[in-house]
């Protein structure tokens, strides 16, 4: 971004933000992925399970303003932890904003040749774009002693 803006930032993000979330996860043993109700990549779409936190974040955020994290057991075996990702930088709208507006002509030409099924785009400040999903293995919990039984010291 600092080097050459968003059209420059662009294809970079495409061909590395994958790998680079893998990784992370890899060193620590985790799933983790973005969900989204309007994803930019069709893999990150949220699955009718996620469909309902993104909702809940939504009306979290429609409430108060502060949607909050929060941890489940999905499965029976790991604990998922999800996180909303609100837009509250206008760096965001640069790709995530709206058409002629927010996003000009050359930034929306590479989204739509890297992304052509994007519905990324349309957001304003202050909207929920999706969330972080972090599946975590009980096992990975209760090696790192975070997991205890309910037992009191």
């Amino acid at each position: 971004m600092a080097s050459g803006g968003v059209t420059n930032a662009l294809p970079y993000c495409s061909l590395a933000s994958s790998p680079l979330t893998a990784s992370i996860a890899d060193q620590h043993g985790v799933t983790l992925r973005r969900i989204s109700h309007r994803p930019r990549n069709p893999a990150a779409r949220a699955d009718a399970d996620e469909k309902g936190v993104i909702d809940d974040f939504q009306d979290q955020l429609h409430a108060d303003g502060s949607p909050r994290a929060f941890a489940t057991n999905l499965m029976v075996d790991q604990a998922t932890f999800f996180a909303p990702i609100v837009l509250n930088n206008e760096l965001c709208l640069g790709c995530h904003g709206r058409a002629g507006r927010d996003i000009d002509s050359e930034t929306l030409a590479i989204l739509q040749k890297l992304y052509p099924q994007d519905e990324a785009t349309g957001f304003a400040l202050g909207e929920l774009r999706g969330a972080w999903r972090i599946d975590i293995p009980l096992s990975a919990l209760a090696e790192s002693g975070v997991a205890s039984d309910s037992e009191s010291p």
